[in-house]
C-alpha cells in the first residue's frame, strides 16, 4: 500500500466516524479488497494479555490494535505495522479496539494506587462514551465516579482506596489545573487540556469542599474535595449543519431569515449542556461563506473555524468578554459572536455593538425564549435598547433519540402497556394528544447498550421580535407569557416541537417531559 492509500483510508475513516452504517460498509469493502476478515461485533471476545504484553499497551493504543483469544489481532486499519506472533489480522471499528483495551486498563487502574493511571482511565472511559461531565465524589469512605452521558447521570466506578487515594487523585487534577495542591477546603475553578484517545479535550475543573463527616473517611477533621470535570471536545473538522442537529426545514428557513439581518442581536438560550454553542457554530458556518469579517470571543474556543478570528477569554491578561467586544468594534467587524452573556457589562457591550450596526450572536442562560427578555432587563438593559436591538431568541434542549433497532410502537393510548402507564391513566394525563399517531417506547438492545436510546436531537422554539411581540413586551414590562409570545410571532413552542418528535417516533414521551411539561395539566405553562 502506498502512503496515498493510507492517507485516503484515514481521511475516509474520519469522515464516516459518526455514521456507523456508512463506516461499516467502508471497512467491509476495504477488508474484502485486502482479503482479510471484517468483524463488526466484538462483545464476546477476550483480550489476550500475554500477546498484549508482547506488543505493549501504549503501542496498542497508539496503533489502534488489540490481540484477542483465538489468535486474532484486531486492528482499526489494514495497514498495521505491528507484529504479533501467531495472530491473524482482523479489521474492526475503532470503538471496538478502544472498548477492549479499556477493559484491561480499567482493571489495571482499579488495582492501581497511581493517581495518574487512574485519571487516565477515567478520562479514557469518558471520551470513549462521549461523556460531558465527570463527578468525582467522596462518599461512604470511597471515591465515587459518576458521569453524565446524553444528559443522564450514571455511576461509572467506585474506588476503595480510602482518604489517601481520594486526596492523591484530587491532587493530580489540581496539578494539571495549576491549582495549589491539598487546598481541599477551598472553592476552586480552573482548567487543563489533554490528548485522550487521539482526541483533544479541554477540561473545566470545579472543586467544592465537602464537610469531613460527609465523606465517610476515617479523618473527621479534614474537608475533602468534590470535583466536577466538564469535558469540551475540540473537533478538528466539520460543523454539524442545522438539519443534522435536528432542526426542521421550516425552522431552518426562519433561522436563516434572522441571520441574514444586517444588524441586531440574536440570542441562543438554554441551560448548560443544551447544545447552544454547537447550534451557534452552525449559524456562523452559514455566515462565514459570505465576504464579511467575523469575530468571536469564547470561553473556551470549542471548535476552531477557518475564516473567523476567535479569541479565548483569559482573565489573567484582562481578556474578558466585555473588554474583547469593545476591542472588536475597532476591528471593522460585520458579525460578532459572544460565547456567553454572563453579566451586566457584557450585556451592555453586546447591545452597544448591535446598536452600532453589527450583527451579534450570543448565548444566555434562560429556560425559554420569552425568558430572555426579563433576563436582559435584570442585567440592566433598558426597554428601549432591548426592543430596538433584539431580533430573535432561540431556545433549545437536547433529547435522547429512541434506538431505531429496538423502539416499540404503541398504536393507540388504549393499548398502553400497564407496566408503562394504564390506558385510563394515560388518557387522564395526556388526553387525545396521541390518539392518531400513537407513541413509542424504549426497550434496549445490544445496539444501544440496553439503554433504549441512541444519540440526541434538538427540541426548540424561535421567538421572533415582531411588532406584535414588541407591543406585548412593552405592555407587560417584559414579563411575557411564553405561549402567548410564540402565538404572536406564529412559531411553535418547545413543547409543540417535542410533541412532533414523539408522534414521529424520534423520541419518547418521558424524554421530552424531562425538559418541558407536556401533560394536559401542565402543557400550557410553557
Amino acid at each position: 500500500a502506498t502512503e496515498t492509500d493510507k492517507a485516503a483510508f484515514e481521511r475516509l475513516s474520519r469522515e464516516y466516524a459518526d455514521n456507523r452504517p456508512q463506516l461499516e460498509r467502508f471497512l467491509s469493502d476495504v477488508a474484502a479488497f485486502y482479503q482479510i476478515r471484517f468483524m463488526g461485533r466484538c462483545d464476546d471476545l477476550v483480550v489476550d494479555k500475554d500477546a498484549l504484553e508482547e506488543i505493549g499497551g501504549k503501542t496498542a493504543k497508539a496503533k489502534g490494535c488489540v490481540p484477542v483469544k483465538g489468535g486474532l489481532l484486531l486492528s482499526r486499519t489494514p495497514y498495521l505495522d505491528v507484529q504479533c506472533r501467531g495472530q491473524k489480522l482482523v479489521l474492526t471499528f475503532p470503538a471496538n479496539i478502544h472498548a477492549l483495551l479499556q477493559d484491561v486498563s480499567a482493571l489495571d487502574a482499579k488495582e492501581s494506587e497511581d493517581p495518574a493511571l487512574v485519571l487516565d482511565d477515567i478520562l479514557e472511559r469518558a471520551v470513549l462514551r462521549n461523556i460531558s461531565d465527570v463527578h468525582i465524589e467522596p462518599r461512604e469512605g470511597q471515591t465515587v465516579v459518576r458521569c453524565r452521558q446524553d444528559g443522564i447521570l450514571k455511576e461509572m466506578v467506585r474506588y476503595n482506596g480510602g482518604q489517601e487515594f481520594h486526596e492523591h487523585l484530587v491532587n493530580k487534577i489540581y496539578e494539571l489545573s495549576q491549582l495549589e495542591v491539598s487546598r481541599f477546603g477551598w472553592l476552586s475553578d480552573s482548567s487543563f487540556s489533554a490528548n485522550v484517545l487521539d482526541r483533544r479535550i479541554y477540561v473545566r475543573v470545579s472543586s467544592v469542599p465537602i464537610p469531613p463527616h460527609a465523606s465517610g473517611f476515617d479523618d473527621q477533621t479534614t474537608p475533602q474535595a468534590s470535583v466536577v470535570l466538564r469535558l469540551l471536545y475540540r473537533r478538528a473538522q466539520g460543523i454539524t449543519p442545522l438539519d443534522e442537529l435536528g432542526y426542521s426545514q421550516e425552522s431552518i428557513t426562519t433561522i436563516k431569515d434572522l441571520i441574514r439581518l444586517p444588524y441586531g442581536i440574536i440570542f441562543m438560550v438554554g441551560p448548560t449542556g443544551s447544545g447552544k454553542t454547537t447550534s451557534l457554530y452552525s449559524m456562523m458556518d452559514i455566515k462565514r461563506k459570505e465576504p464579511i469579517k467575523l469575530l468571536a470571543v469564547e470561553d473556551p474556543v470549542e471548535i476552531p473555524l477557518d475564516g473567523i478570528m476567535q479569541i479565548e477569554v483569559c482573565k489573567e491578561r484582562n481578556v474578558t468578554f466585555a473588554n474583547t467586544i469593545r476591542s472588536f468594534l475597532r476591528q471593522d467587524p460585520d458579525v460578532i459572536l459572544v460565547g456567553e452573556v454572563r453579566d451586566a457589562e457584557t450585556a451592555e457591550e453586546a447591545i452597544r455593538a448591535s446598536l452600532t450596526g453589527h450583527l451579534v450572536f450570543a448565548t444566555l442562560h434562560a429556560n425559554t425564549s420569552a425568558e430572555t427578555i426579563p433576563r436582559l432587563l435584570n442585567l440592566g438593559v433598558s426597554m428601549d435598547q432591548l426592543l430596538s436591538t433584539v431580533k430573535g431568541c432561540i431556545a433549545q434542549r437536547l433529547v435522547r433519540k429512541l434506538c431505531p433497532a429496538c423502539k416499540r410502537h404503541v398504536p393507540h393510548p388504549s393499548q398502553s402497556p400497564p407496566e408503562y402507564m394504564a390506558p385510563d391513566e394515560f388518557t387522564k394525563t395526556y388526553g387525545n394528544l396521541f390518539d392518531e399517531s400513537g407513541f413509542w417506547l424504549p426497550q434496549g438492545c445490544p445496539e444501544c447498550d440496553g439503554e433504549g436510546y441512541k444519540g440526541r436531537t434538538v427540541i426548540w422554539e424561535i421567538l421572533i421580535m415582531t411588532t406584535d411581540v414588541k407591543e406585548h413586551v412593552a405592555a407587560t414590562h417584559g414579563f411575557i407569557n411564553n405561549v402567548e409570545a410564540m402565538r404572536l410571532c406564529g412559531q411553535k413552542t418547545m413543547r409543540e416541537t417535542g410533541l412532533d418528535l414523539i408522534r414521529a417516533g424520534v423520541t419518547s414521551i418521558d424524554e421530552v417531559a424531562r425538559f418541558v411539561p407536556i401533560s394536559n395539566l401542565m402543557g400550557q405553562l410553557l
